[in-house]
């Protein structure tokens, strides 16, 4: 009779030596989006793929929000040291990175432009300092996006806005640390800013947007949609300074702005393609009168405005 273990399936792939799975595992390019995965089948796996012939290349954008669940700091050391002419990371839900992970890169990835750091909650001020840090010795970061990193506050946007003076996006959503004195740094030091994104920042109010206007003429997208702070003033900053610019505004859920202080911004932005103003409750059809067929507005359909121009 035939013994337990005589009669276990024997796996053709496991019988191979470390040589050839290696020489396999080569072939899933780029390392950094698909050993992440194979890396959790097993103890044997997961210690082939920290060999270092698996991560080289001239890799120059690395996407790992997919494997959120599995990437860890030691994957982004190995980014670090092996992907030095690496443009664009993404590394948005990734739970297990922290300071430690994103400090691998800062040190070794002198070429990043564009970086994500959406939600990842290990991810402190620390580590977003230390990416500002290393990356002023090569400024070439355009595009910043901290949606989610909570523990961000004025000093650290001080120190990124110091070192980083080219940052055309900067997304920092829920940053709700994060107030006026902040933005006026930011606005300050990065006065190239096209897209700035602050939803639900609540301590941001009229100061911070009049800094923003006075201070980057050239923003084409605003997002300040639950900042319950913000009033008319604000709306008369933008129209005052952002004539020309403007392209997008977000003002859903500010329930202070009313029609008098939309009316001033339609009618001086001239170029405004979209603009949210869904929960806005103290506007209302009467103050929406300076709407041209060029504007796409979200959240106020009335019989006073056309449907098609409402969603």
């Amino acid at each position: 009779m035939a013994t337990a273990d005589e009669e276990k399936p024997v796996d053709p792939f496991s019988c191979l030596p470390d040589e050839l799975i290696l020489r396999v595992f080569s072939f899933l390019q780029p390392a950094l989006v698909h050993l992440p995965p194979v890396a959790q089948v097993c103890k044997r796996w997961c210690g082939l793929c920290q060999d270092s012939s698996l991560w080289t290349g001239n890799v120059q954008r690395i996407d790992l929000s997919a494997c959120w669940n599995l990437v860890t700091d030691r994957y982004l050391e190995h980014v670090g040291k092996n992907c030095s002419k690496l443009t664009q990371l993404n590394i948005s839900g990734c739970r297990r990175i922290t300071d430690r992970g994103l400090a691998h890169v800062a040190n070794g990835c002198k070429k990043l432009r564009n970086v994500v750091i959406h939600a990842c909650p290990e991810i402190t001020c620390q580590g977003v300092v230390s990416l500002a840090k290393q990356c002023c010795r090569f400024p070439r970061l355009r595009h910043l996006d901290l949606n989610g990193c909570w523990h961000l506050t004025d000093s650290g946007l001080k120190y990124l806005a110091v070192n980083n003076p080219n940052l055309e996006y900067l997304n920092i959503d829920w940053c709700f640390r994060i107030t006026d004195k902040g933005i006026e740094h930011l606005a300050k030091r990065c006065p190239k800013l096209r897209h700035i994104s602050m939803a639900h920042c609540f301590s941001v109010s009229n100061r911070g947007i009049k800094q923003l206007s006075q201070n980057c003429p050239g923003i084409a997208e605003l997002n300040v949609s639950g900042n319950f702070l913000l009033t008319d003033k604000a709306l008369r900053y933008l129209a005052e300074s952002n004539t020309v610019s403007l392209r997008t505004l977000n003002v859903e859920g500010c329930t202070r702005l009313t029609d008098q202080g939309m009316g001033l911004l339609l009618q001086t932005c001239g170029r405004l393609e979209r603009l949210n103003v869904r929960d806005c409750r103290n506007l209302s059809p009467d103050g929406m009168w300076l709407l041209n067929n060029n504007i796409r507005v979200e959240g106020l359909c009335q019989r006073e405005i056309p449907s098609f121009l409402c969603s």
